[in-house]
This record gives C-alpha cells, sequence and structure tokens, in this order.
C-alpha cells in the first residue's frame, strides 16, 4: 500500500431511517469504497446528533464515522458514485497523513 493516505470520512443520513437502512447502506458504501479503491475501510462510530441548523427540514441526522486508506484519485470516485443517493445529507472527507 504505497503512497496511500489515510482518510476519515463523515456521511450524515437522513433521521427517517431504519436501523435496518442504515446497516444497508453502511454495506452499500464500504463496497463503494473497495471499488474506487480503498483500503482497510473501517467503519469507527455511528451515532445520532441534533443538527446544529436544520438540513432538509430535519432536526436529526445519524453519522457514520469511517476510516480507511486509499490512493489520492479514489475520494472523488467516491464523491461522485454517493452523490445521487437522497438518503446521503451530507458527506466530510479529511486526509489526514500518508501510510
Amino acid at each position: 500500500m504505497k503512497n496511500h493516505n489515510k482518510y476519515e470520512c463523515i456521511i450524515i443520513l437522513s433521521e427517517k431511517m431504519s436501523e435496518e437502512e442504515i446497516n444497508k447502506i453502511d454495506n452499500d458504501l464500504k463496497n463503494i469504497f473497495k471499488n474506487c479503491g480503498a483500503d482497510n475501510i473501517i467503519l469507527d462510530k455511528k451515532e445520532k446528533k441534533k443538527f446544529a441548523y436544520p438540513i432538509k427540514k430535519l432536526e436529526y441526522g445519524y453519522y457514520l464515522f469511517y476510516k480507511f486508506e486509499s490512493p489520492s484519485d479514489t475520494v472523488e470516485k467516491i464523491k461522485e458514485n454517493i452523490k445521487h443517493n437522497e438518503n446521503i445529507l451530507r458527506s466530510y472527507f479529511i486526509n489526514y497523513g500518508r501510510d
């Protein structure tokens, strides 16, 4: 895994989703990450939190915190793959160094 960056990713989902739907999205996201070139994908934490301000008229959302390693072009591929999913309200990617 030479020249791979380490990333943290936060995916915010609608509060209206069931636990089953959240687990399905988690599996789908892990597959997308892997298919785009990410390795060592870990769902670090999952929690429901109140937003600082409403997003699409919602007060709460489910936050999924991921960690993974990948080449630098992977994040753009992941963003492209998830942007049409209506259950994903926001996504944030943070690069925190190289392997």
